[in-house]
Order: structure tokens, then sequence, then C-alpha cells
């Protein structure tokens, strides 16, 4: 470890800590359990998890608990539940003091306008964009990670493949300086024997030095390390967000909300567009409904991910207690967890001890080296005129050929050691851990889980709200469906489709409201009579015209010319018969018993009908809190109305 080197101190984010005070009801917060192989530890892995699920599982029970309401409105209908149903709202009454389509809409702008903010935020400034960015890092590191693997691992490969040219070159020497290949006689005073001998002693000591040493250092090291990099990157790829995921994101939830948007201020100046109402209904609803739904999962996800973030980075202060918690879960070598250990704490020496116990004999051998060709250049010509005129220059060219492939070692060597020592590991290590895992990570989670809840809940709200992009429709008619156009079967069993009566199989909706709202403004104009929504002006009895009347007129469209036919109400008044063969002289007072009973019959048919309407209104208008009379009150004034 280098003298100079500081670890650094882990510092908690409160966002950390904010999720780390989520309920965990009584379960372990060790994240480290998860790693434990044993099978006694299937347990605890069991209540850790039920513990830090339970942010996800709360957040999807609420998603689940509103799709099922929907599912619910949908299935009542708009009697009962009006416009949550999806089908279009009626017009509100003059004295309602907060108009229910104005709310609607305006809770559909509002929450459009949340929904499209809320995705360009977390796209430009923070969210989604840090989530990028920290995926983006961890790469970069674990390609830096993976990078000092492989070049570790390339300079083992090319000690290795050196070795047994070394150690050819080792038997050369070792033969040459032998005493019967060495002239051993010097002059008094000279060093060169003493040189000599030391030498060989020090080649000697390197017969250890061999290549499965290396083989260690490359598999057990450095391929552990590489093959661990290429983990960590495939999880980052998996998990990482990437930049058109990123796009794809603002550009969906924005261009869908911005059509809701559309649609819904289109439909509150009562304008009728029924493409922008036809996409918004059957595409957009639909695409939005499935992004809204991967929206609530990946809030749920986010959720649960910062609760074991908390843990991981928190249990024990910091980090490095559950990093090491994990290596010793691994069933790994001593020497692999030493090794481990020694990067997390930067505590002792490198504990790969060959390397440097190698270093000590290749520089004392190189130092032998050096000493005995300067001793054979400095008494070259007594050893020369005492060995017979030997030449020792192919000796001294062994020597300098061996030191430096010894020298080269060492350097590799030296190299190696750079790239595993602590000095060089563990600011990775802080860098991974401190500031990308336990940092940047949980901020851009916190986030990311904020604004996307936003979204998840504004989102359901627009889901709710959609009937606000449809027209609304008179009090007085029947709700249509959110279809553009209903089907006709669709009332055919209707009590109003009897003869005499607007039926929906000639005539469509849109028709059906336009000629009821002309109607009601022409008796308004030509009567001078001021018609509310219950159809009836309570100053003027006198001009009132029944619901049932304005219907009767309405109904020209599918009654057939006739000259001959007149109506139930002229009949009764004249007193006809039905019967043509009747005869006429009657008494009169039998006259009218017939009369009045044929009034009666007749009238039957009309007060079923009537009845049915007058219990549909008082189904529209029920929730309105809007006053009735009595049924004596209204018989009455039907009866004046028949006899006017």
């Amino acid at each position: 470890m280098s003298e100079t080197f500081e670890a650094a101190v882990y510092t908690i984010s409160k966002h950390l800590e904010v999720f780390s005070k989520v309920p965990r009801f009584g379960q372990p917060t060790d994240f480290s359990i998860l790693f434990n192989t044993t099978a006694e530890a299937s347990k605890d892995q069991y209540a850790y998890a039920n513990g830090t699920l339970f942010v996800g599982a709360f957040l999807m029970a609420i998603f689940f608990l509103w799709l099922f309401l929907l599912v619910i409105f949908m299935c009542c209908g708009p009697r009962r539940v009006g416009f949550l149903a999806g089908f279009k709202m009626k017009h509100p009454h003059d004295a309602e003091k907060f108009r229910t389509p104005i709310v609607v809409r305006s809770i559909m702008i509002l929450s459009c306008l949340i929904v499209i903010a809320a995705a360009v935020t977390s796209t430009i400034f923070f969210g989604l964009k840090d989530m990028k960015d920290v995926a983006n890092d961890g790469l970069q590191l674990v390609n830096e990670y993976m990078d000092l693997a492989q070049e570790g691992k390339e300079r083992v490969v090319i000690m290795s493949d050196k070795i047994d040219s070394m150690q050819n070159l080792k038997e050369i020497v070792i033969n040459e300086l032998r005493p019967e290949n060495f002239c051993v006689t010097t002059n008094p005073g000279e060093p060169v024997e003493t040189i000599r001998n030391t030498l060989v002693q020090d080649l000697y000591a390197l017969e250890d030095f061999d290549e499965l040493q290396f083989r260690d250092l490359r598999v057990d090291v450095f391929g552990k390390m590489l093959s661990d990099g290429i983990r960590t990157e495939n999880y980052f790829n998996y998990f990482g967000v990437k930049q058109w995921q990123v796009w794809s994101f603002l550009i969906s939830f924005s261009v869908i909300a911005f059509f809701f948007l559309l649609g819904t201020m289109v439909a509150s100046f009562g304008v009728t567009d029924h493409v922008i109402s036809c996409f918004n209904t059957w595409i957009f609803l639909p695409i939005f409904l499935l992004m809204v739904t991967a929206s609530w999962i990946i809030v749920s996800f986010y959720g649960v991910g910062a609760v074991m973030a908390s843990d991981y980075c928190l249990t024990g202060g910091s980090p490095d207690a559950t990093t090491k918690a994990i290596i010793n879960q691994f069933n790994i070598d001593a020497s692999q967890k030493e090794l481990n250990e020694y990067w997390i704490t930067c505590d002792g020496e490198l504990p790969i001890t060959f390397m440097p116990s190698l270093q000590d004999r290749l520089n004392t051998a190189i130092s032998s080296i050096t000493d005995l060709r300067v001793a054979l250049v400095e008494y070259k010509d007594s050893l020369s005129a005492n060995c017979g005129g030997k030449d020792f220059a192919s000796l001294n060219s062994y020597l300098g050929t061996i030191a430096d492939s010894y020298d080269k070692l060492d350097t590799n060597i030296t190299n190696v050691e750079n790239l595993i020592d602590c000095s060089n590991m563990r600011p990775k290590y802080e860098q991974f851990t401190y500031d990308i895992m336990c940092t940047d990570a949980p901020v851009a989670s916190s986030w990311t889980f904020g604004l996307l809840l936003v979204i998840a809940f504004f989102g359901m709200l627009i889901i709710t709200f959609r009937a606000a992009w449809l027209n609304t429709i008179p009090r007085d008619a029947r709700p249509s469906s959110i279809r553009m156009s209903p089907s006709k079967s669709e009332f055919n069993d209707s009590p109003r489709n009897s003869p005499g009566t607007m039926s929906r199989k000639n005539i469509n909706d849109e028709e059906y409201v336009q000629n009821e709202a002309e109607d009601r403004k022409l008796a308004a104009a030509l009567d001078n009579v001021h018609i509310d929504d219950h159809g009836l002006d309570d100053e003027e009895p006198t001009k009132k015209k029944s619901l049932f009347a304005r219907f009767r007129r309405n109904s020209s469209v599918e009654e057939e010319p006739n000259t001959e036919k007149k109506s139930l109400f002229s009949r009764f008044r004249k007193g006809e018969d039905d019967s043509p063969n009747e005869p006429q002289e009657i008494e009169n007072n039998e006259k009218k018993s017939r009369w009045f009973g044929g009034r009666k019959n007749k009238n039957e048919g009309y007060q079923k009908h009537e009845n049915e309407f007058e219990e549909e209104d008082e189904e529209e208008y029920s929730d309105d809190g809007d006053s009735y009379e009595d049924e004596s009150t209204q018989n009455d004034k039907k009866k004046s109305w028949y006899d006017e």
C-alpha cells in the first residue's frame, strides 16, 4: 500500500435515510442475507423479501384497486355512476354552483399538463436523465476495471511466455560458471572467485520460479476480475436506462397527453370533432392504459430497489461492512477473500506474497550478475594470463542477456503489483460503491420514483375522467356511450320505440339531440314561456307543454302521411268511437260512459310511457338534489293538460 494514499470516508445520503425508514414490520434488514447459499438461510431470505417488497406491493395494490373500480364503474353504466362509466356527460342545471362538465374537464386539463411537465422534467432535468447518467458512469467505470484486468492478464501472459527461455539461459550460465569451465586461478586480492560463487547461489535460489505461480495469478486474480466485470457490464446493459428509452418515454407520454388535452379543450368549447374523440378513445386510450400500467410497475420496482440500496449502504454505517459480508458468503478461496478485503480496507500489504519475494531474489541475482560482469572486464588481463588466454566474451554476453530478462521480469511484476495495489483499486471501489451505488443512484432513483408516481397517479385520473373529451348531451336525453356510433339494436327494447315516439332506430343520437334542442327553443319562442330543465314553468301553468306533447310533435318523422288519421286526444275530446259501425243513437249517459272508459283505456299506454319517462327523469336528477312535486299534484296538472 502506498504511504501517501488515504481512503475516503463515506457520507450518508439523505435519500437513503428516507427509504431506510420504510416500515419493515420487524423483518431483517441485512442485505448480505440474499447471498447466503446455505439451507439455513432460506428462512431469513424469505423474511427479508417480505419486508422489502412492502413498498412495491402497496403501490401495486393501489393500482389494482383503482383499476378494479374503473371496471365496476363501466359495469354499473351511466345511470348509476354517470360519466365515471366513460359515457358522455349531461348539461348541468343552471343553479348548480359547481358544474360537473367544467370540474371534470378542468381536472383533465390539469392532469394532462402535469403529465407532460413530469415527462419533460424527468427527461431533460432530473429523474430518468440521472438514471441514464448513472448507468453511463457505471459502465465507464466497469470498462476501466475490465481494461485493468485485461492489462494485468496480458502482462502475466508475457511473463509466462518468457519463463522457458529464461530457464534455459540460466542453465547455460550456471554451466559456464562451473569450476571445470571457469578459471578459478586468480591473483591474490582479486574477488572474481567470490563473485562467481555468489552468483551461482543466487541463480539456484530462483529454481522455484516457474510458470504455475503466474498461471494462478492470471486465472485466479485477473481472470476473476474480468469475469466479474463482464457480469456487472451485463447488469448495467440489462437494467440501465438508455438514451432511446428516455426519449421514447418523453415522446409517448407527451404526445398522448397532448391529444387528450386537445380533445378536452375542443369539447369544452362545444365543438364536435369525431376524429379527435375517436382517436383518443380507440387508439390513444388503450396505449395510454398500457403505459400507465408500466409506470406503476416501474415505480414499484424503483421503490423496492431504493429500499434495498439503503440496506446495502447503511448497514454498519457504510457499504464496506455489507461488501465484506457478501464476500464471505461466496464460496471462493481464502487468498481471493483476503485480496478483496485488502482492496476494501487497505490494511496491511498486498496478500500476493510470491511476487515481492520473487522480486527480491531477481534483484539480488541481477546485482550479482552486474558485479561479475564488471569483474570480468576489470580483471580481464589477469584472467587471460592465468587461464591460458581464455576469452570470457561469450560468458559476458550470456550474463548480459539474462540480466536484461530478469530486469524486464522485475519491471512487469512491479507493474502488475501497481495494478492490483490498494492505491489503485480502492479509488475504483469508492467511486463504484460510495459515489455511484450509494449516492448518485439513490438520488436518481428518488427523483425517478417521485416523477413516475406523479405520472402514474395523474395518468389514472386521465383514464377515470376520459369522458372529458366527449361532447355533453341535454339532461333530458338518454346518455350515449363513448362509442362514436351506437349500434341499432342498443335501444330496440326501449319504450321510446313505440309508435308515435322518437326512435333511435330511425334517427341517430345527434339528430335527436339537435331536434330536441330546437323544439324546446321553438316552444319557448312561440308560447313566450321559459322552459326549465324539467320542461315546465311553474309560473304559467296554462301554457305548459308536457314531455309527452313534445314527443308527439317530434313523432312526425316516423308517422306516415295520412289525412284521415287523427290524434287520440282529438278523438277523446269529440267522443268518437274506434268502431265505425257503432250506432249513433246512443243515450248521452251511455256515450259519456263509453267516452270516459275509452279515454281511460287508451290512456293506459300513454300513462305507461309517461311513468317510465318520469322514472328516468327522477333517476337522472336524483343526484342533483332537485325537488319534485308529489304524485297527486302531478296527476292534477296532467288532467288539466288533457282537458285543454
